[in-house]
């Protein structure tokens, strides 16, 4: 075991993933972060924008 704590975050590419990613990075020390998204485009993006 090398000490290092393993955080696995789901929607790592969007606001909330990316600020708990950083957070996660500045706080938590030794810590190995494995993030993970779907980016994909099955919908129109500016159809959500003001929604």
């Amino acid at each position: 075991m090398n000490g290092k704590q393993t955080v696995f975050v789901t929607g790592a590419a969007g606001f909330i993933g990316s600020n708990l990613v950083l957070k996660t990075s500045e706080t938590a020390s030794p810590v190995k972060i494995v993030g993970i998204d779907n980016l994909n485009d099955n919908y129109d993006v500016s159809s959500r924008i003001g929604a």
